[in-house]
């Protein structure tokens, strides 16, 4: 074992004996290699010009964007612009992916789907297989973080059959483990396990020991989740014997990572500290931040499980700050847990509710988006198979009836004493063949509607079913902390004032949770005979108490003139629409952009208008936002039914719609409904 092997493992022998972590020293001593490394590559780019520059810019903006993504979208951006210049499409696409990967790094996935999509677009243009890949797989990555699971697979999959085509089994190998990563999120471990073993065949095949062992680790990990260690253990010691044959520092510190959780799992405390401090080593070695806050947050752990508290909060510290440097949220989420689990072992009850409150406060933020992105999805085809029957029957009809008409000119041209019967045929044929395609025309937009208004009766349900699931253990949590409050004031009388605040947090999340779910059970009023006075203002603060994590980061302003506005009309239909408006506002802005909400009452009518400071529509699309289907997002991200439904529930209730909108200059929907108008049937 060399000087600083040494030194780590030293290290990890004293960690839980005294909670100290020399970081620092470790990572300059093991660095110092990786940034001479970088110095001379950035020496180097001062002297190249063109693609040679491009390409140096690429590697640059790829070794450091996972320690240092700013610099790295500072080379990535260059490496653009110079790509652009010399009108390189491939290293155009290559780039843009550069920024898409930096901007991951940064945690701004938005930002990230866009650019995968605009270099996806242009490898696509140029029939590059290689390019399309690599941003669809990025597309399979950056779902699966958002929790879009189903779509996260069709990349994958699609990546895959481009990477066969080029022959890349090393990159198909990867792929299959990245589906495998899907499959075991959402526990179907089977396919998770199949995939893995499809990903090792592949990386055999191919003679690739890295992607051995990436398959081993996450095989052994699957195994490790189903409670299995046995088969947990030995594929994590072969992924670690693999790792050691190839000297691939990255993979061997994972595998020490897992055999750590292993031996933790199993109570042998020394071993599993020890795996610990021999990955932390590797991971500083490389300047591999990630790994680093993983290994400290299981050795908060296992100090934790040893009794050792003061060891465990120096680790988790050490783990948070490294978190909120880069924003890892998941990893933050985990940190308030094992925070709220220490104070709570060492009676501190106030920092315990404290880190608990910050646990559910950021679980909520990352949920809720997943939430009402998988609601605002809900498909809008679920009778498309038996239209395509109907329609397909309809086609025969006329079919059949094109064959009479034809025997009947035979008829005719044969047998000139029956012209006149025939021609009189004929003009019921006709007759009937337009009847036919009115009634075919007629069915299709009936199924439409039908379809339509069983999605929004599905909605409905759902909406209810939730709010009366989550009211219910609502009431339980307040009325036990009523009981506990009058039971703590009784028997400690002074003291009771203590605690009075941590009632009150409790009380805060309790009434905020309701509040939300009475907003969302206005949902469920989508009866198309519920007619009755709808209060607009109420309606669309409701809707603006739904989207309050959408639009934390814009200025919404409401403006309510002239009388009280009440219209009559369906409540649950009428929240759709306003739903759908000011959801599209808020996307259309960046952030700190504003949405004005203004709403004027007068003696005939009211008129609503939803204006944005936003990008605008361009004037080609001005005449297409209502109709079906149209979108102007990327894959993935939007049905195009949102504005389509909205046009239909207004005319529904004798309004209109009118889109004003210059680009660059933000959009304004102007929503117009007659005073005491009922819904049409």
């Amino acid at each position: 074992m060399g000087g600083l092997d040494n030194l780590v493992f030293s290290c990890s022998r004293k960690m839980l004996r005294r909670g100290i972590v020399t970081l620092s020293i470790v990572a300059a001593l093991a660095t110092s290699s990786q940034s001479q490394d970088l110095d001379s590559l950035r020496s180097v780019l001062e002297t190249l010009t063109g693609v040679q520059r491009v390409d140096a810019l690429g590697q640059l903006a790829i070794s450091i964007w996972w320690t240092n993504p700013d610099e790295g979208m500072i080379y990535a951006k260059e490496a653009l612009e110079i790509s652009l210049g010399l009108r390189d499409s491939a290293r155009i696409s290559k780039s843009l992916r550069l920024i898409a990967s930096t901007y991951y790094y940064l945690g701004d996935y938005s930002q990230s789907q866009s650019y995968n999509q605009q270099s996806l677009v242009i490898a696509s243009k140029i029939e590059d297989s290689a390019l399309m890949s690599a941003s669809t797989s990025n597309l399979g990555l950056l779902n699966y973080d958002l929790g879009n699971f189903e779509l996260s697979v069709e990349y994958y999959l699609r990546s895959i059959d481009l990477l066969l085509l080029t022959n890349d089994r090393y990159g198909a190998g990867i792929t299959y483990n990245n589906i495998g990563l899907v499959y075991r999120e959402i526990k179907k471990y089977d396919l998770a396990k199949e995939y893995f073993e499809k990903g090792y065949s592949a990386s055999v095949a191919n003679k690739n020991k890295n992607a051995q062992v990436y398959s081993l680790n996450n095989l052994g990990y699957t195994f490790l989740i189903e409670g299995n260690l046995i088969p947990a253990k030995e594929h994590f010691s072969r992924a670690n014997l693999l790792a050691t044959e190839i000297d691939n520092i990255n993979w061997g510190a994972v595998s020490k990572r897992n055999l750590g959780e292993i031996f933790h799992l199993k109570g042998q405390y020394d071993s599993a500290s020890t795996f610990y401090g021999q990955s932390l080593m590797k991971s500083t070695s490389i300047g591999d931040k990630k790994g680093i806050c993983e290994t400290l947050h299981l050795l908060s752990k296992l100090a934790h499980d040893q009794g050792d508290i003061v060891s465990a909060l120096d680790f988790l510290d050490q783990c948070h700050q490294i978190a909120l440097r880069y924003n890892w949220r998941l990893q933050l989420l985990q940190n308030h847990r094992l925070y709220a689990n220490i104070h709570l072992s060492n009676d501190d009850l106030q920092n315990a509710i404290e880190s608990q409150s910050k646990y559910l406060h950021l679980q909520d933020s990352l949920y809720r988006d997943v939430a009402i992105r998988n609601i605002a999805l809900i498909p809008l085809k679920l009778q498309e198979e038996n239209d395509r029957k109907q329609i397909a029957n309809q086609e025969k009809e006329l079919q059949r009836r094109e064959i009479q008409y034809s025997v009947a000119i035979s008829v005719l041209c044969v047998m000139v004493p029956m012209v006149i019967i025939l021609l009189m045929l004929l003009k019921k044929i006709k007759k009937r063949n337009l009847e036919l395609n009115e009634n075919n025309a007629e069915l299709k937009q009936a199924k439409n509607l039908l379809v339509r208004s069983e999605k929004m009766a599905s909605l409905g349900v759902l909406a209810a079913g939730v709010g009366h699931e989550i009211n219910n253990p609502l009431n339980y949590i307040q009325n036990g902390i009523q009981a506990v409050s009058q039971q703590i004031r009784e028997e400690f009388n002074g003291e009771s004032e203590k605690l009075t605040k941590y009632f009150d947090i409790i009380n805060t999340g309790v009434n905020r949770a309701s509040a939300i779910v009475k907003s969302l059970g206005q949902f469920s009023r989508s009866d198309v005979d519920d007619i009755k006075e709808c209060d607009l203002k109420g309606i669309i603060e409701n809707c603006l108490v739904i989207l309050e994590n959408k639009l934390k980061k814009i200025e919404v302003v409401t403006k309510f003139s002239g009388g009280e506005p009440i219209v009559m009309g369906n409540e649950g239909r009428l929240h759709q629409v306003f739903m759908n408006l000011i959801l599209n506002a808020g996307q259309a802005v960046e952030d700190n952009g504003l949405v004005t909400i203004s709403v004027k009452t007068t003696q005939e009518e009211i008129v609503i208008s939803v204006k944005d400071n936003g990008v605008g529509i361009l004037k080609e699309n001005v005449l297409k936002v209502s109709d079906p289907f149209f979108t102007t997002k990327p894959p993935g991200e939007g049905t195009g039914l949102g504005l389509f439904i909205t046009y239909s529930i207004v005319e529904e209730h004798g309004g209109n719609v009118q889109l004003i909108s210059k680009p660059n200059n933000g959009a304004e929907f102007i929503v117009t409904l007659p005073l005491n108008q009922e819904v049409c049937d």
